[in-house]
């Protein structure tokens, strides 16, 4: 992902993101969903509220999906389980540090949108290729699909 301009380039889903449990790559594909809903917001002004229920519920659903496969990792003692769970843990402090600065007036719309489009875009590539790919072969050995 990058800036052009006054424009973030869109977050485009990549068949090599796929970490072969198709619950889990449609769950990443909505997450980055809510990534280009906050990217599309960018243009507009006076988006305050629009930004806000984005990231209330960009949050709830980046918590169901981790809630989802911790459970799936800790139901087939997973050996990573706990290290797993640590970088989830991290990152929804981190988007929850974000929603207070945003909610108290710290921080502008497009400042917040422009830095959890940021971070996530990086977090989520990074933790896909790297961290989820260690699990589905795992799962995959269980049954998993």
């Amino acid at each position: 992902m990058s800036v052009l301009g006054d424009e973030m380039s869109k977050f485009e889903w990549d068949p090599s993101f796929s970490v072969g449990i198709k619950k889990y790559d449609d769950q990443h594909k909505v997450i980055i969903d809510y990534i280009n809903k906050l990217r599309d917001s960018l243009p507009v002004k006076d988006n305050r509220d629009t930004v806000g229920e984005i990231l209330t519920k960009m949050t709830e659903y980046t918590v169901s999906h981790f809630l989802d496969e911790e459970i799936e990792l800790y139901r087939h003692n997973y050996p990573g389980y706990n290290a797993h769970k640590e970088l989830h843990d991290k990152l929804i402090s981190e988007i929850r540090n974000f929603q207070v600065s945003f909610r108290v007036g710290k921080v502008s719309s497009r400042k917040i949108s422009i830095e959890i489009i940021a971070v996530l875009t990086e977090w989520l590539v990074n933790h896909i290729l790297k961290v989820d790919k260690q699990y589905a072969g795992f799962l995959a050995s269980k049954g998993v699909k």
